[in-house]
């Protein structure tokens, strides 16, 4: 792909971004929740023999998002979301998006690798181990980032 072919997909997505910031709050459940009502049997997902329309899709992501809700989870909160590439991976995903919650997609070959140290190599005592979420001067979340050598250093 040229230089000029790969600008001419970045220009178009550009205003696809433009006309959705437009529409103000308008999100990816939003969009499940306008096909589902609009064009219910349309097919939506493919997984092997199984067929989903947007109807079903959206029932499925209902189910997920009343097991978030029934297990305390409200807007705002992360929910890490480990399942292997099947329907229930964007069940769970769009039923957690539905309630405000922000999925934090885990990769499911972490579990499988022999070595997990290559996976972090590279990685210091200066590098993020983890945000907490402090007030702030202004009294919004603000997060604060702590490195692994300034939490290791807290054991001592």
């Amino acid at each position: 792909m040229t230089r000029q072919e790969w600008q001419a997909i970045e220009d178009k997505v550009s205003v696809r971004v433009s006309e959705l910031y437009a529409k103000g709050d308008y999100t990816v459940p939003d969009r499940l929740e306008q096909l589902a009502a609009s064009q219910p049997n349309v097919l939506a997902l493919v997984y092997g023999e199984r067929h989903y329309g947007y109807a079903q899709l959206h029932a499925a992501a209902n189910r997920f998002a009343g097991l978030a809700v029934h297990y305390g989870l409200k807007r705002g909160d992360v929910a890490s979301l480990m399942i292997e590439n099947r329907p229930q991976f964007l069940f769970a995903w769009l039923g957690l998006m539905s309630v405000g919650v922000i999925p934090a997609l885990v990769n499911t070959e972490a579990n499988r690798v022999k070595n997990l140290r290559q996976l972090r190599a590279g990685v210091g005592l200066v590098d993020t181990c983890c945000y907490i979420f402090t007030s702030g001067t202004t009294g919004l979340p603000k997060a604060a980032h702590i490195s692994h050598g300034k939490f290791l250093s807290a054991d001592s």
